[in-house]
């Protein structure tokens, strides 16, 4: 997001490049409800009642895909809204987890930071286990996805034994159709298909 600041900017973005949210800063309040309305929409995926369809392969990815989206959602929370793990994980500053089908009179507290820590991979590895290994698109969630952010969130958290392990996962047992981009078809990869 803030990426793109030089010394040209007018304004935009700079609370979240310096990290320097107040409570008064639109991007915290756009940035908590973006990624809530993500979860919410997920676990209305995950807890919706399909009776005998929930058998059905491409319910098992749908739900897949719901998974790895609310473990990226509780991933990019934690990262704006919790403390680093690097001072200690025994902090009880997590984010609020949603863990059960969305009720909006629900009140919810912080979880800590362990907690978030195991709820984010949870999410992510139940993802792993129903997301494909392939789709035609790629804006949909596959296995690699879900390994590459297994990877990330492994080292963010500072468990670089299983950062490791995913990262490995991504490179060595990805299908072909995510090979390294060459620079010369970097244009035409990011653009639509």
């Amino acid at each position: 997001m803030g990426k793109f600041l030089s010394i040209t900017n007018d304004g935009y973005y700079t609370g979240i490049n310096a990290m320097n949210f107040t409570d008064a800063s639109s991007d915290v309040g756009t940035t908590w409800i973006s990624y809530y309305a993500a979860i919410r929409n997920a676990n209305l995926i995950l807890y919706a009642d399909l009776g005998s369809a929930v058998t059905l392969p491409e319910v098992s990815v749908i739900r897949g895909q719901a998974h790895i989206m609310k473990g990226l959602s509780y991933f990019e929370l934690a990262q704006y809204f919790s403390p680093s793990p690097a001072l200690g994980m025994d902090s009880p500053y997590g984010i609020v987890l949603k863990p059960e089908a969305w009720d909006p009179n629900e009140i919810s507290v912080r979880s800590s930071l362990n907690d978030t820590y195991l709820a984010i991979v949870s999410e992510l590895e139940k993802g792993l286990a129903m997301a494909p290994a392939t789709t035609g698109d790629k804006y949909h969630y596959t296995k690699t996805v879900a390994n590459f952010l297994l990877a990330k969130v492994h080292l963010h958290f500072q468990n670089n034994e299983k950062a490791l392990f995913y990262a490995n996962e991504v490179i060595n047992n990805s299908p072909a159709n995510y090979d390294f981009v060459s620079t010369a078809d970097y244009l035409a990869y990011f653009s639509s298909p």
